[in-house]
């Protein structure tokens, strides 16, 4: 299933938040769990930021915006109140997963429509979703090794129906040693999958490689998506 950077919501806490494109947006890693939305224009960032409300009894999230911000609108296409639940999920109409924090989010010009980057990271280090797939649409892990590349590891990680099975591949990009791991993830109950992709120079790898974990162990397919 194709998602394009339109279907991006970011739900969590009182809030329902459509961002518009193109967009940069990154989950503050400390207590206070900020979100803050940056939309790109040619000229100029526009900015806002949500501050959650912490009583579930009475929520109250709050919105500041930049300087050079003058409404909400201007960054969120759509701002919707709604039932209280503690955290941050991304949802697009394929799929939903906990958000983890210290990653960013940038819309992209690909079928995936977003990627996934550290907050202090390049955007060359990433994390993408496809799918979900229908049962045999998706080659075989080996297949997926092209020309260049060399099979590293291959591995299981925790997921929602089962242990989700990896490839991890090494190749050299500009004289550097990088590794890319493609996860087959159970979507449904009818052989259904995502195809997760983290990719890391071999150096900082690991650290990828654990956010996506987080990612696989949480994401679910939402209802009618397989196509």
């Amino acid at each position: 299933m194709t998602v394009s950077s339109e279907d991006l919501r970011i739900v969590g806490y009182d809030a329902f938040l459509a961002p518009r494109v193109p967009y940069e947006i990154q989950r503050i890693d400390d207590d206070a769990d900020k979100v803050v939305f940056a939309h790109h224009q040619e000229e100029d960032v526009l900015q806002a930021m949500i501050a959650p409300s912490a009583d579930a009894a009475n929520p109250d999230s709050q919105l500041a915006l930049a300087p050079n911000t003058e409404i909400a609108e201007h960054v969120l296409a759509k701002i919707v109140a709604v039932p209280y639940e503690p955290g941050w999920r991304i949802q697009t109409p394929a799929y939903t997963f906990a958000w983890p924090k210290g990653l960013k989010l940038w819309s992209a010009e690909a079928s995936w429509g977003f990627e996934i980057t550290r907050i202090d990271g390049p955007t060359d280090e990433l994390i993408y979703l496809q799918g979900p797939f229908p049962d045999g649409a998706l080659p075989a892990p080996e297949a997926l090794v092209a020309e260049g590349m060399t099979e590293h590891a291959r591995g299981t990680s925790a997921a929602v129906l089962g242990d989700a099975s990896w490839i991890e591949i090494a190749y050299d990009a500009e004289g550097s040693a990088w590794r890319q791991r493609r996860y087959f993830v159970a979507a449904d109950d009818d052989g259904g999958q995502f195809l997760v992709t983290a990719q890391s120079p071999a150096e900082r790898s690991a650290e990828m490689f654990a956010f996506a974990d987080e990612i696989v162990r949480d994401v679910v397919a939402r209802t009618g998506s397989k196509k």
